[in-house]
């Protein structure tokens, strides 16, 4: 292992990888800078909905956009965040305290979008068009081990 390249080529491939992307001159989209007029900005990311929230126009994409990878199990939040489907809780994990926050919310106790339901995209993972009791039991079911905890193509859900 004394000879060998690995660190090396770990250094090159850093200097390449920060070689390749250098802001643009002057205030402009994709430049990396959050500038007057943009809602956001992920440089060189723009448009490309497997790794940001940021349209080409460096504007928020539409709340319930797919986005962080193909299979479909990621939604924006409408401000730049990609939220795991049926993780409402933002605690990077879809478990009984999602389902708790769900349940809360279908019965009137705990308002859409606040406290603890950050991201209410993420809530309608049964696809009917609510976010309920239905998609509380499924992140219970989830949390146990009963299904699984890839959730496709969760329905937008945006607080009423």
């Amino acid at each position: 292992m004394r000879n060998s390249p690995a660190p090396f080529v770990g250094i090159l491939c850093l200097v390449l990888l920060t070689a390749t992307y250098q802001p643009a001159a002057g205030a402009a989209c994709g430049d990396g800078v959050v500038d007057p007029g943009e809602q956001c900005d992920d440089g060189p990311f723009n448009g490309n909905p497997t790794v940001s929230c940021c349209t080409a126009t460096c504007q928020f994409a539409a709340v319930g956009s797919m986005c962080g990878c193909v299979c479909g199990s990621m939604v924006c939040d409408g401000a730049d965040h990609c939220a795991t489907c049926g993780d409402v809780n933002g605690d990077g994990a879809i478990n009984i305290g999602d389902a708790l926050v769900v349940a809360q919310f279908d019965v009137g106790i705990r308002q859409c979008g606040s406290g603890m339901f950050v991201y209410p995209a993420a809530c309608d993972i049964n696809r009917d068009g609510a976010c309920n009791i239905g998609d509380a039991l499924r992140m219970a079911q989830c949390d146990v081990g009963l299904i699984s905890c890839e959730f496709m193509f969760c329905t937008p859900f945006t607080c009423p």
